[in-house]
C-alpha cells in the first residue's frame, strides 16, 4: 500500500488490486449513492442522502464525527463507508454508517480493506468505541459475519424494533 494526497487529505492506494480509497467528495457522491442502491436496493433515497451532510461544514457541525470514504476500482466508485456521531454522543464514540459494496464486487475482500482504513481514520480522529448495527434476520447474516471477522463483538440487542417484529443487535470494536 502507498499513500499520496487528494486536495490536501490523505488518500490510500492499495497496489496489488489497483483500487484508491479516498475521502468522499461532490465527484464521488453520485458514485457513492449509486453503490449503496446497488447493494441494497431496498433503501429509501431520502435516507441515504445524509452522505451530502459529510461534504456541508454547516450540516457537519452538528456532529461530533462525520467521515465517509469511498472506494474506486477502475475509476468507478464500488464501495463507500462512514463513521460518524451526533453531538450529544460522546466524543470518543463514532457508529458505522452506510457500509455498502457493489453486490458484483462483494466477497473480494474490498469490504475488509475499507473498514481497515475507516477503523484507522476513526483512531486518528480520537474513536475509541466504534460501533456498528445489523437485523437480526438472517438475510444479515454476512455483515454479522464480517463485522466478527473485524474484531467486533456483538454488545445487545433489542427485539423486536422494526414493524416486521425483527430486531437490531449492536456490534463494538475498542480501538
Amino acid at each position: 500500500m502507498s499513500e499520496g494526497i487528494i486536495s490536501g487529505r490523505k488518500k490510500m492506494t492499495v497496489m496489488e488490486r489497483g483500487m484508491v480509497i479516498e475521502p468522499l467528495s461532490k465527484a464521488t457522491l453520485k458514485g457513492a449513492l449509486e453503490t449503496i442502491k446497488d447493494a441494497f436496493p431496498e433503501e429509501e433515497t431520502e435516507q441515504v442522502e445524509f452522505l451530502s451532510f459529510s461534504l456541508s461544514p454547516k450540516r457537519k457541525s452538528l456532529f461530533n464525527h462525520l467521515e465517509f470514504f469511498v472506494l474506486i476500482k477502475d475509476g468507478s466508485v464500488i464501495g463507500v463507508m462512514g463513521f460518524g456521531a451526533l453531538r450529544y454522543e460522546p466524543e470518543d464514540i463514532a457508529w458505522i454508517l452506510y457500509p455498502a459494496i457493489r453486490r458484483s464486487d462483494q466477497r473480494h475482500g474490498q469490504g475488509t480493506v475499507l473498514l481497515g482504513e475507516l477503523v484507522e481514520r476513526a483512531r486518528a480522529s480520537g474513536v475509541k468505541r466504534l460501533f456498528a448495527d445489523t437485523s437480526t434476520e438472517s438475510d444479515d447474516l454476512g455483515a454479522k459475519i464480517f463485522y466478527g471477522k473485524a474484531g467486533f463483538v456483538r454488545v445487545g440487542c433489542i427485539k423486536p424494533y422494526f414493524d416486521d417484529g425483527s430486531g437490531l443487535e449492536y456490534w463494538m470494536k475498542e480501538l
